[in-house]
């Protein structure tokens, strides 16, 4: 494998890939980055098992080559080393050669690296296919989605691994009205989310709210969101990105009537001065 990279575009794609490498890890493969370049272009993924997450750097963007004087191939090398030196290194452009299958050579005008290697057959296998049930969010309604439900999952060791989890179900209503709806309890307190949507989706699946809440910082900005659910996983991809978490197969508790449908008082105050005065006396 060989080829010339523009610097910034590559290190925006280490370091969101990043958020899925270990820091330690039982199989140490798995503090690897695996660079493979093909017809789409270099492909950057990274796996903690629980969370994976690829990104595709393409030969051109806006009409500017981005990658060139390549030739195709893969190789697995250390993220935290890769990272720190493509941050490190001050040029536009790097030059990256994988050397005797062993040793990948970093270089630009000034500096030179030195990294080891291992073939690329090493890795394991991610399944980065969008299988299941499809739909697209916009992504800033993703985001608040997650956000404004994902607090209350619970993030204490030992607990029912339902209780960890973010439960994305989406539904109709017998008008017609299709909706994704997110909720999460750690069993003293319980948030849930509504949104409407346009696909006709049928699903129910539990995700890990800190894998999710990763999701959205990677995801943070974009137009769209594309989802696909299954069985074994659920899938996030929005551009060159692409997302992956696994799911908790245990059956979410039914918390639609734990939230009474009538009240007998009502108040209805400032939000910011309500929240301050909270604040003040937590002390």
């Amino acid at each position: 494998m060989r080829l010339t990279i523009r610097k910034e575009e590559f290190l925006k794609a280490l370091n969101a890939v990043g958020r899925a490498i270990p820091a330690k890890s039982a199989s140490p493969v798995l503090t690897n980055f695996m660079l493979c370049l093909n017809e789409k272009g270099l492909e950057v993924t990274g796996t903690n098992g629980d969370l994976s997450v690829r990104c595709t750097i393409p030969y051109m963007k806006d009409g500017h080559d981005i990658i060139r004087n390549y030739d195709i191939g893969s190789t697995l090398v250390s993220a935290r080393f890769l990272t720190e030196i493509t941050r490190k290194l001050d040029s536009d452009e790097l030059a990256l050669e994988v050397v005797d299958d062993t040793t990948l050579k970093i270089d630009n005008s000034k500096s030179s690296y030195r990294l080891q290697c291992e073939s690329a057959e090493d890795y394991p296998n991610v399944d980065f296919s969008a299988t299941g049930t499809l739909l697209t969010l916009n992504g800033m309604q993703f985001s608040e989605l997650v956000e404004q439900s994902a607090f209350a999952a619970s993030n204490k060791p030992g607990v029912r691994p339902f209780l960890t989890a973010v439960n994305l179900e989406a539904w109709a209503e017998p008008n017609g009205k299709n909706y994704l709806t997110a909720t999460a309890t750690d069993s003293a307190r319980l948030a849930r989310k509504s949104i409407v949507i346009e696909d006709e989706a049928r699903f129910r699946v539990n995700i890990p709210a800190k894998l999710l809440l990763d999701v959205v910082a990677l995801l943070e900005g974009v137009n769209d969101v594309e989802i696909a659910i299954s069985e074994r996983k659920a899938l996030f991809a929005s551009g060159n990105l692409v997302i992956t978490t696994r799911v908790i197969t245990d059956d979410y508790p039914v918390t639609r009537s734990i939230i009474p449908q009538t009240f007998n008082y009502f108040l209805e105050v400032n939000a910011q001065e309500l929240l301050s005065a909270m604040d003040r006396v937590a002390i």
